[in-house]
């Protein structure tokens, strides 16, 4: 009894862990095509998929995910970077720490700077008037959260190469504000910190 249990507890994580391998290459492909036809001529256009902080007060969640559709400026260099930095994660932590980090990432740091913007917002709206219905769209806070959950899974292994991808990651995010802008330099430095305190609790 207790062998055949252990046997279907096995298989059934192998299961989710081919599930969560096809849905992550199904979602690169689709960021391959979507970057593809955006080269020509930027249809579809990134309004359809981007967030805002007026629409997630608005109710639509839903952009929290579809935002991570559209590719930033360099598209082909950053998904090349972004499956490095997933690889590495799947190599030391496995494929449900992939979809970890990435997702609380992405959301995460997405959702503490809109609330920044929302407090802000209160106390004056000029601060933060050009950043209520900014597109926000990307993948960089989910490469971000790999890479900081990658520096922090690297720490007890090697010391240096963990430093080298965190000061790395930290020094291009911080020196790319001048061309990402304020609130996207905020989500990219909040999803390496989110990402970097997940490997304690992940592989715990």
């Amino acid at each position: 009894m207790y062998a055949g249990r252990t046997r279907f507890v096995r298989v059934s994580r192998r299961a989710v862990r081919d599930a969560l391998a096809v849905a992550l290459g199904a979602w690169l492909v689709a960021l391959i095509v979507i970057s593809a036809l955006r080269v020509g001529d930027h249809t579809p256009p990134v309004s359809d998929f981007a967030s805002t902080p007026d629409l997630i007060l608005d109710g639509h969640l839903w952009t929290l995910l579809t935002s991570a559709m559209p590719v930033g400026r360099w598209p082909f260099a950053e998904i090349a970077g972004m499956v490095a930095a997933i690889y590495g994660v799947w190599r030391v932590a496995g494929m449900g720490a992939v979809w970890i980090a990435g997702l609380a990432a992405h959301i995460g740091s997405t959702l503490v700077v809109y609330a920044g913007i929302g407090v802000l917002w209160l106390f004056d709206h000029g601060t933060v008037s050009d950043q209520v219905d900014r597109l926000d769209y990307g993948i960089s806070a989910i490469w971000l959260g790999e890479l900081g959950f990658l520096t922090a899974a690297l720490w007890a292994r090697n010391r240096r190469a963990a430093a080298g991808v965190g000061v790395a990651s930290l020094a291009v995010s911080i020196g790319l504000l001048p061309v990402a802008g304020e609130m996207a330099t905020a989500e990219h430095v909040l999803a390496f910190v989110i990402g970097a305190a997940l490997p304690m609790t992940v592989m715990s």
